[in-house]
């Protein structure tokens, strides 16, 4: 494979340019006024509260809160002796409070920031659009909610499972044992809820056997325009525009589905949990049916706000909570986050065989490379869309970069491409040498 110029500079040096640091003091004052008395509470010594609250736990309530589930893959567990004993799938719902949380200062804001404020009377979709968008991001997450959940089988009797409490993230990711019949490789169930929710309410369960071709897709910029060099580029596609797949994308990944005899597809993003209603419908209009793996905050805080929930009733604060999350998320360790979440992947399907592919915007080349470095023989091929089409990229599109991410990973599996269409022949090579 023939390699084109790429390269990335971490750190501040790639946030300056891209007016990340002013956006994110503005959101901070913005926000600031919303969490005043939790504020207060940080000054009081931590000391003088115990070490945890007895959060009150209670089953989820359409009446009161809104639930989400998200779609996720099956994989086969082992016994002692190495052979397949029944199905695992790691479940994650996300619970908040139901209720018209007062979003108008942000979708001003936004508007505002993105040029859209003298103009608001002519874009009256666009504003429906943020603030729609918007409100995970600002209403409040919801502690110690426990769920049970329904799990059909094509030819058993379905399994109810009782997830644990929320934390206080108000999410909860748990790995269930779900089935002992070995016969679901490739079976697709519609998981629901034991009490009715909305359409998110319900997620898509599907059973991956150990063998066989897996994808791991990067989202942004790399399948979608996000524009994640540039803070108010990331601000207008993600909350105003209708989203725009990258130019023949889909028209790739459809082909990919049939040359390697319909894999298994993991979209892993840096982007927040709180958008995964917008990523997932985008997904589901334009690409395979996949898992959507993005970055939650699941677990008690260490600092005294993890407290406030149980006794206020407020919503836990983190560094993934509120507006700022989605700048966090995308700037914040990204390449260690993507990593550990490979290496989780590998622990679930070491025997298959992994396309990778990805974007120069932040740091998928070297997070795939260490990947491919530490699980030897798991990941075949690595394929790196170079981002012409956004500002910010002369220093992350340099060759030295690449050279630098694939230092000791063999030539032949990593490959840099602006067009899709540049990868036919060798995805092709890559099916004929599977068979």
């Amino acid at each position: 494979m023939s390699a084109q110029n790429g390269s990335a500079v971490s750190g501040p040096q790639t946030r300056q340019p891209g007016g990340f640091d002013t956006i994110q003091q503005e959101i901070s004052t913005l926000e600031s006024s919303s969490y005043i008395l939790e504020s207060l509470f940080k000054m009081i010594p931590k000391s003088l509260f115990p070490t945890s609250f007895n959060i009150t736990r209670r089953e989820a309530d359409p009446k009161n809160h809104v639930v989400w589930l998200t779609d996720n893959t099956a994989w086969q567990s082992n016994s002692n002796s190495g052979a397949p004993n029944g199905w695992e799938a790691e479940y994650t719902a996300c619970f908040f409070g139901k209720g018209e949380e007062d979003t108008g200062k942000f979708v001003a804001w936004i508007a505002d920031k993105i040029g859209l404020d003298g103009k608001i009377g002519e874009n009256k979709d666009a504003l429906a659009r943020i603030e729609k968008r918007v409100q995970p991001f600002v209403s409040p997450t919801v502690p110690g909610c426990r769920l049970r959940i329904r799990i059909p089988y094509p030819a058993s009797p379905s399994d109810t499972v009782q997830l644990h409490a929320s934390t206080t993230a108000g999410t909860r990711i748990q790995t269930v044992p779900i089935n002992g019949n070995t016969n679901l490789n490739g079976a697709v169930v519609k998981v629901t809820t034991e009490k009715p929710f909305d359409h998110l309410g319900t997620c898509h369960t599907r059973f991956s056997g150990s063998d066989g071709w897996m994808v791991v897709s990067d989202i942004d910029d790399t399948i979608k325009y996000t524009q994640t060099p540039d803070a108010v580029g990331i601000l207008r596609t993600t909350f105003a525009d209708i989203p725009s797949p990258i130019a023949n994308m889909p028209d790739l990944y459809k082909s990919m589905d049939s040359q390697f005899e319909n894999p298994s597809w993991f979209y892993l993003s840096a982007s927040p949990y709180q958008l995964y209603p917008f990523l997932r419908s985008f997904l589901r209009d334009h690409y395979p049916h996949g898992e959507t793996m993005l970055r939650y905050s699941d677990g008690p805080d260490s600092g005294l706000a993890s407290h406030i929930p149980p006794i206020l009733g407020l919503a836990t604060r983190n560094k993934y909570a509120g507006l700022n999350a989605l700048f966090t998320s995308l700037t914040t360790d990204v390449e260690t986050y993507k990593k550990n979440q490979m290496l989780k992947l590998h622990k679930r399907f070491a025997n298959r065989k992994v396309i990778c592919i990805g974007d120069s915007t932040q740091s998928d080349p070297e997070a795939y490379a260490a990947v491919y470095r530490q699980c030897s023989g798991w990941v075949k091929a690595i394929f790196i869309r170079k981002v012409t089409d956004v500002p910010h990229m002369e220093e992350k599109n340099k060759k030295e970069r690449f050279e630098k991410a694939f230092k000791d990973v063999p030539r032949e599996v990593w490959m840099v491409f602006e067009k899709p269409e540049e990868l036919s022949e060798h995805l092709e090579g890559l099916a004929r040498r599977s068979t």
